[in-house]
């Protein structure tokens, strides 16, 4: 058994390196894949026909042709590798039940027929247990595993691979296995638009019996039972929780339950304040520590909160979250205004060392104390430096500047070689100005390599130019009397290795049978530059907390027992104690008028707190708080909450009063919410108010403080039970602002908000949710108030129906609100041979990579680039509107065949989709919320991706014949730092088929539009192409095994906008043969000649759109791939490609991929 034990151990610790994925449930959902292989499985459930939508990396709609999809498996199956390696979009609903998974309560495979020679009424049959190739046991498993080889004369060699496996079951009597590994080499965050999120790189592998438990791989430290050790960190490594009895007497209880993790910390905590902008639901960005723009967010790991109530993640909730870019979306449940106060927790990406992990809990529980140990570190490995390499001048500068890290800057100017794959400079003297850097590409004097940081207006001699250079251009511009006149110059920000760690001993002791005493002692030790040796007085701190807790019965009535509870509190906290993470309400800074507060002085804070409470949640409370900061600050506040209920009327008041005495200031800050709600049997109706006054004045003349505020809000509304199957909700809110007016108030806005949400789900055919709410704000007195009188809506549709049995379907989907658009930055960058999406073509031959010679790779051994956008701090406030709409009317639901013209009607089905994303600078609600308007060339349009695909059956489901027509539209329109960039495509086609006997079929199709493509600043990428080309297919299928195609299609195209007419002509020629032996092998060989006519220069991007990658004249193109089953358990696919076109050498493309099977 150890043996085995060990066997399995070693299997699973090779199996480390793979990652985990996990899914959600839900009938709506939105998914972005990137796309590693030929296969996808999207779902676990089966997707509802015509709900499924797929989108490229720019949000086009992907042509049928691409793909093959299978609604019943979830099964998305790429015909080629054109998308491989790139994001998709998949929007789809489900079904509750996977259709393509066989159900039943007895297995009739079971039963034996009955031997007509006997008379036994049952059988027992014996079944073999299954060979298990892979030496799992019987742990239940599943998932494949591949490898795969890709090499080529114009390409490197690639290895690639892809695991998914899933492990559970008993490895012995008592020790339990699971384990849930994927790995598809994907370096990018999920996104983070649902409440459960789909996480890339990780690694769960567990191992427990009843007391034990190890983790090895991806994990999270959670908080311990801790009021100073707050934390939750993402990490990897190993992770043992143990808990077991240490008395012998059973009688008695020493309940000993220990953690223990070493691990590498996968990223650093930071938290961002953050004000509301009227009208603005996003993007929010997010910043580091060390006021770092440019992060990637840890997924799962922000709490984000509103006025200190912690949000829910969601697009059907309150928020979304891009944590590739670090920023924030709000959904029209929450309106975001100026009187929002968000704050964000999150870890976010930190590598800039080797960052280690140690944490040891241990908690003792006996009878009558419970005591608590905890042990927390985290630190950087200053000599093992990862994403900055720092010289000794480097170094010496950071021993040198102790705590002060704002003095860390450091000149990066590095001297290099030239070469053509980064922005490099040239060194000059300029008016009298040595060392100037100027942008150049010349390989005899670019030779300097530059990192630029953003300084601030006024203290650098930098400004960013817009260039098509692949990559930020930074240009000098001269001092005026010696005041540098730009933003940026070539420094960094170093970032020092930093080191936290704390201990806790906490203790909690029974002084009577109602009576509990609680302790904690904290100590902290917060290094933040391990290099220097200065400034360390500071680094260590404690703190203490103490309070008692009484609680007595005080009476009993027929429904209730009510209790009294008492609490007296006391806590302790040295100036130089450093949490790891917040520990104290989210607003405790805010509710003790300590925001503009910047003093470092010793905590003193103590209490008291009454309560009358019953099981049903009904009490009454009232609070004493004191608080001491040094001898500076005084503060002391009384609270008084109440929750009761009487026949169906709820009362609920919280209310304080805070007094502080600080050197130069006073203030009193009151606040209070309440409300009263009357419950019908089918609604309720209540009202709400909250106040806030917060007055704090100057002692030297009695004069209000610009921070005082004062604030009324009232709300009245009408819903009914969050369990009824339809639900409303209908409210009004107003809130008056007042601010200091020298001693006294005055009021400045008036907000009014008008808000309806329904949900009606009560008819199975027709389901409708509705959230809407509309903001106007009055500005009162405009020498206060910065903001002004604006009027915002916001609001979500989502609508399901299904009429008269089928006979007509759709969905919808329209959601508007306002924001900001930023404006984009993008460069492109070089990955491996074959793995990117973008080719370079050097149109201009000076061997310099520029942005307007990338294109999207026609072959996939070209696709070395992918296209990186980069967000900027530049923005125009916008209002948007999103509407997506699926559409399907099948006649044949309700008619019956039963005359001509029913038959020829009930061949019809149409089909179609509308999807568009819209964006403008105009608030007039006709054009700011208005879906259908498609004009891209409109001056108020910011940003808009759109897409219309409708397509009209005629013999969809008929085994002989079947004509498709088809309609496609898309405009696309991008704000970027240099202006904008559209784009524009229109398809008509026919498709035809005809199956003229069983061996021969018959297939054309006929498409004629136009592509348009226009850049403001990229002139040389302009044209607007109108193309027609026709592809007869007649293949000939003799058996299941065997069938041959040959092909012909023509393709005729014009730039319509060039004095030159650019044309081009292409003829193709081919076939394919394929031979398939049933769960056994398949042989697909296919060979194509084109010829191609063109009149102008090929060395364009015009060229390269009209000429479809390929070269004037002759060109071959051909494709060779095998598949076999080996067993039931391995699959072996080889794929070879190969082309020649006129003046350029043979291509040759191979690809061998092993895949084995987990079942």
């Amino acid at each position: 058994m150890l043996k085995r034990v060990i066997h399995f151990i070693i299997i699973l610790l090779l199996l480390l390196p793979f990652v985990l994925k996990s899914q959600t449930i839900s009938n709506l959902r939105y998914a972005k894949h990137f796309v590693s292989g030929d296969t996808l499985v999207i779902d676990s459930l089966s997707i509802i026909p015509q709900s499924f939508v797929l989108l490229d990396s720019l949000g086009q709609p992907i042509d049928s042709n691409y793909f093959k999809f299978d609604d019943a498996k979830s099964l998305l199956i790429f015909n080629n590798s054109h998308y491989k390696n790139t994001t998709i979009t998949i929007k789809y609903r489900v079904f509750p039940y996977n259709f393509s998974k066989i159900y039943y309560h007895k297995d009739i495979n079971k039963v034996k027929k009955r031997d007509t020679l006997s008379n036994a009424n049952y059988f027992i049959s014996f079944q073999e247990a299954p060979t298990d190739v892979w030496g799992f046991g019987g742990l239940s498993k599943s998932g494949s595993i591949s490898r795969g080889v890709s090499f080529g004369n114009n390409q490197d060699l690639f290895v690639n691979s892809s695991l998914n496996l899933q492990l559970s079951g008993k490895i012995s009597n008592e020790i339990e296995l699971l384990a849930v590994i994927t790995d598809q080499n994907i370096p990018i965050q999920p996104e983070g638009n649902t409440q459960q999120i789909q996480e890339f790189d990780k690694v769960f592998i567990q191992l427990s019996d009843k007391k034990t438990k190890l983790i090895a791989g991806d994990f999270e430290i959670q908080r311990p039972k801790s009021y100073f050790m707050s934390f939750n960190k993402k990490s990897q490594g190993v992770m043992l929780s143990s808990s077991f009895n240490t008395s012998k007497n059973i009688k008695y209880t020493n309940e000993n339950n220990i953690v223990a993790s070493v691990a590498l910390s996968k990223g650093k905590f930071a938290r961002n304040q953050i004000n509301g902008i009227e009208g603005n639901q996003g993007p929010y960005q997010l910043i580091g520590n060390e006021n770092e723009m440019y992060i990637v967010v840890i997924a799962g790991t922000e709490k984000i909160y509103i006025d200190g109530v912690l949000l829910v993640r969601g697009q059907e909730n309150d928020y979304t979250i891009d944590y590739n870019l670090a920023q924030i979306n709000f959904t029209p449940k929450k309106q975001i205004n100026k009187d929002n106060r968000l704050v964000v927790e999150f870890e976010y990406s930190d590598i800039n060392y080797t960052r280690t992990l140690f944490f040891v809990g241990n908690e003792w529980i006996n009878k009558n104390y419970t005591l608590r140990f905890n042990y927390f570190s985290e630190q950087d490995l200053k000599n093992q430096p990862i994403q900055q390499d720092l010289s000794t001048k480097e170094k010496k500068l950071l021993t040198s500047i102790g705590d002060s890290l704002q003095d860390a800057l450091s000149y990066h100017i590095d001297s290099i070689l030239f070469n053509t794959n980064e922005v490099l400079y040239k060194k000059i003297d300029s008016l009298g100005f040595d060392s100037v850097f100027v942008y150049c590409n010349n390989a005899d004097s670019a030779h300097y390599r530059l990192s630029f940081s953003n300084v601030g207006q006024g203290n650098g001699n930098y400004i960013q130019i817009n260039t098509i250079a692949n990559g930020r251009v930074f240009k000098w511009i001269q001092p005026i009397s010696n005041q540098p006149q730009g933003n940026y110059e070539p420094v960094v920000l170093l970032i020092t290795p930093k080191k936290k760690q704390m201990i806790t001993l906490a203790a909690d002791y029974l002084l009577s049978k109602k009576t509990k005493l609680s302790i904690e002692t904290a100590f902290s030790n917060n290094n933040i530059n391990l290099f220097s040796t200065k400034d360390k007085n500071d680094d260590n701190g404690f703190a203490i907390k103490m309070n008692i807790i009484n609680k007595q019965n005080l009476w009993k009535t027929n429904k209730n027992n009510w209790n009294f509870i008492s609490e007296i509190s006391s806590e302790i906290v040295d100036k130089q104690f450093s949490p790891i993470e917040r520990y104290r309400d989210v607003e405790f800074d805010r509710d003790w008028n300590l925001t503009t507060l910047k003093i470092k002085e010793n905590e003193y804070v103590s209490g008291l707190k009454l309560t009358i409470i019953n099981k049903n949640n009904e009490f009454i409370s009232y609070q004493f708080v004191n608080y001491l900061k040094g001898k500076s600050f005084k503060a002391y506040k009384n609270a008084f909450c109440f929750n009761l209920n009487s026949r169906n009327y709820f009362y609920f008041f919280d209310g304080n009063l805070l007094k502080t005495n600080y050197t130069k200031t006073t203030s009193e800050y009151f606040k209070q919410k309440s409300s009263i709600i009357k419950k019908f049997e089918h609604f309720s109706i209540g009202i709400k108010e909250e106040q806030e006054k917060n007055k704090i004045k100057n002692t030297y003349n009695d004069a209000l403080s610009a921070n005082s505020f004062s604030f009324l809000q009232g709300e009245i509304f009408i819903a009914n039970p969050d369990s009824a199957s339809n639900k409303f909700n209908l409210f009004y809110k107003r809130r008056y602002d007042w601010l200091p007016n020298d001693s006294s108030f005055k009021l400045s806005t008036l907000a009014e908000n008008y808000g309806f949400s329904t949900d009606i789900f009560s008819n199975t055919n027709n389901a409708l949710t509705l959230n809407s709410s509309y903001r106007k704000v009055l500005i009162y007195d405009t020498l206060l108030s910065k903001d002004e009188a604006s009027k915002f809506l916001v609001g979500r549709l989502e609508y399901f129906s299904n009429i008269w049995k089928g006979l007509l379907k759709t969905t919808i989907f329209y959601e508007i609100g306002s924001g900001l658009e930023l404006k984009k930055e993008f460069s492109y960058l070089e990955v491996a041979s074959g793995q990117g999406v973008y080719s370079w073509s050097d149109y201009n031959d000076n061997g310099i990579k520029e942005l307007n010679e990338f294109e999207i790779a026609i072959f996939q051994d070209q696709a070395n680039y992918i296209k990186v956008f980069i967000p900027t701090n530049q923005s125009i406030k916008t209002f948007t509107n999103q509407y997506n709409q699926t559409f399907a009317l099948n006649p044949s639901a309700i008619l019956k065949n039963n005359n001509s013209f029913n038959k020829f009607i009930g061949r019809l089905y149409y089909s179609a989709i509308y999807n568009i994303d819209r964006k403008v600078i105009d608030n007039n609600p006709q054009i700011a919320y208005n879906p259908f308007s498609t004009h891209i060339y409109d001056s108020v349009l910011v940003s808009i991706n759109s897409t219309f695909k409708n397509t009209l059956f005629f013999n969809k489901t008929n085994a002989v014949y079947g004509i498709d027509f088809n309609y496609q539209q898309s405009n696309n329109k991008i704000l970027l730092i240099n202006g904008f960039d559209t784009r524009l495509y229109l398809l008509k086609g026919i498709k035809v088929r005809w199956n003229i006997n069983k061996v021969l079929s018959l297939f054309i199709l006929y498409n004629t539009g136009n592509k348009k493509n226009t850049s403001e600043y990229m002139k040389t990428r302009d044209y607007n192409v109108s193309f027609f080309e026709i592809e007869p297919t007649i293949s000939l299928q003799t058996n299941s095994r065997f069938r041959v195609s040959v092909f012909f299609k023509y393709t005729d195209k014009q730039n319509t906008v060039s004095v030159l007419k650019e044309k081009t002509a292409l003829n193709k020629i081919g076939t394919e043969i394929k031979y398939n032996i049933l769960s056994k092998s398949s042989l697909v060989g296919r060979f194509g000649f084109t010829k191609v006519a063109y009149n102008a220069q090929e060395n364009t991007s015009l060229a390269f759109e009209m000429l479809e990658g390929l070269k004037t004249g002759e060109n071959y193109l051909w494709n060779i791939s095998y598949q076999r089953n080996i067993s039931d358990n391995l699959q072996l696919n080889v794929n070879y490609e190969g082309r020649k076109s006129n003046a350029i050498k043979t291509i040759h493309v191979g690809t061998v991929q092993l895949r084995a099977y987990f079942n």
